[in-house]
């Protein structure tokens, strides 16, 4: 990556891969590489992970309660929840 690249984030962004590169900013721009190699690393297990939690959720609940739980009464509290469902 190159200090063009570091120009165009936000100074209080790349401000923390400064301190932990101790202002060496190549160093810095490495991690931020670095940071986006995990992060894009996680994005399958995370998802996989949010989607099967969720799924859980919803067959727990309509076996505890009936399919269609989330249509009880009060139970979506939050105004936008209900048409977010649909």
């Amino acid at each position: 990556m190159s200090d063009d690249f570091a120009a165009t984030l936000s100074a209080a962004r790349f401000e923390r891969y400064l301190r932990w590169a101790d202002g060496d900013r190549a160093r810095a721009l490495d991690l931020y590489a670095l940071n986006t190699r995990v992060s894009e690393a996680l994005y399958t297990p995370l998802q996989t992970l949010e989607v099967t939690l969720r799924n859980r959720m919803h067959a727990v609940l309509t076996e505890e309660a009936h399919e269609r739980w989330f249509d009880q009464d009060g139970f979506l509290k939050i105004r936008r929840l209900p048409r977010q469902v649909e």
